[in-house]
C-alpha cells in the first residue's frame, strides 16, 4: 500500500491531534514538537505553492498555534488567490492566530473583498481574534 505526499501529511496530523488531545497513555512518549516546526510546517507551507494550496490551508489550520510559522506564507498568498482559495486562506489564518496587528488589517481589507464568501471568512477571523477584533467594528 503506498500514500501520497498529501495522505502521509494528514496522517501525520491526525496522529499528532490523538496524541496531543487524548489523556496520558502508558509508556507514550511526548510528541516532539521540534518535527513539526522542522518537518511538517516547512512541507505544508510549500503545498501552498502547488495546486493542493485549499488542503495545504486546511491542514496548517487545523493545527492551530502550532502553525504560527506559516501565517508570512498564507497572507503571500492571499492576493494572487482565486475567491475559493482566499476563503480557505482566511479560515486558516483565523484559526492559526498570531499578533491581531499583523493580522487584523489583512481581514480588514478582506471585508471589502468582491465575493460574498470571502468577506464571510474574512468576519469570522476577525471573531476567531476576540477582544483583539474590537478595532474592526465600526
Amino acid at each position: 500500500m503506498t500514500f501520497s505526499a498529501k495522505g502521509i501529511v494528514f496522517i501525520q496530523v491526525l496522529l499528532y491531534a490523538f496524541f496531543a488531545f487524548s489523556g496520558p497513555l502508558v509508556n507514550a512518549q511526548p510528541i516532539d514538537e521540534s518535527a513539526l516546526e522542522k518537518r511538517i510546517i516547512p512541507d505544508l507551507i510549500a503545498r501552498l505553492d502547488t495546486p493542493n494550496i485549499r488542503d495545504a490551508a486546511y491542514d496548517l489550520g487545523a493545527l492551530g498555534t502550532l502553525a504560527k510559522p506559516a501565517v508570512p506564507a498564507i497572507v503571500k498568498h492571499l492576493d494572487p488567490a482565486p475567491p475559493d482559495i482566499r476563503r480557505s486562506l482566511l479560515v486558516a489564518l483565523g484559526q492559526i492566530g498570531g499578533k491581531p496587528e499583523e493580522l487584523l488589517p489583512v481581514f480588514i481589507r478582506y471585508l471589502r473583498d468582491p465575493d460574498r464568501g470571502v468577506r464571510h471568512s474574512a468576519a469570522d477571523a476577525i471573531c476567531l481574534l476576540g477582544p483583539s477584533g474590537a478595532p474592526a467594528v465600526p
